[in-house]
């Protein structure tokens, strides 16, 4: 049994990145393209993604080639994938959704 467990905890490492250390996710998600590093450590996902999606918006109005892309990038599901806690196989998968 403590073998089973060891090896559940070792893949939950493995598959991981620092969900239990605040201060590491914080460093994680204050890089950023479109903020200095301060600033960008206080923006939530749902304000990222917003300004991702009216970015996107803009986009299609300059250049309608990018319209078929809307339900893969920005649907209600993407807003709950997280590619981290997800396996290898499941990975592809959205890979492949996303390169169609």
């Amino acid at each position: 049994m403590a073998t089973s467990l060891a090896a559940q905890l070792a893949q939950i490492r493995a598959h991981s990145t620092n969900a239990l250390d605040l201060k590491a996710q914080k460093k994680a998600h204050s890089k950023s393209l479109l903020f200095d590093e301060r600033h960008a450590a206080t923006q939530d996902f749902d304000t990222l993604f917003q300004i991702c999606v009216e970015g996107y918006q803009e986009l299609c109005r300059l250049d309608p080639r990018f319209l078929e892309f809307a339900g893969n990038l920005f649907s209600e599901q993407s807003k709950q994938e997280d590619r981290t806690q997800m396996t290898e196989g499941e990975n592809k998968r959205l890979d492949g959704v996303l390169e169609d």
